[in-house]
């Protein structure tokens, strides 16, 4: 988030619910994102986010820009099947 920020000229102490959506769309899905990852990744990221914007949001006043923000709903690349265990034995 902080490259990001960095990026934008924005202190993270200013950082608004615009800036998370951006940050959100760049992890995600911006082609110039080298780096960009899965859901569940940034599921784990923006986790991460929230609770250190709420308890430095707490200390320092500071709105914390990914309260509305949802996690990313994980897809599965593949379809397993799984055997029961009749089925194995078979």
């Amino acid at each position: 988030m902080a490259e990001l920020l960095l990026t934008r000229g924005v202190n993270w102490r200013d950082a608004s619910e615009d800036d998370a959506e951006e940050f959100m769309f760049w992890r995600l899905t911006d082609p110039q994102n080298t780096g960009r990852v899965q859901a569940s990744a940034c599921a784990r990221d923006l986790a991460g986010l929230k609770r250190f914007c709420k308890i430095v949001g707490k200390r320092h006043g500071i709105v914390n820009p990914f309260d509305e923000i949802q996690a990313p709903r994980a897809r599965r690349k593949d379809d397993v099947k799984w055997l029961d265990p009749d089925g194995y034995t078979r």
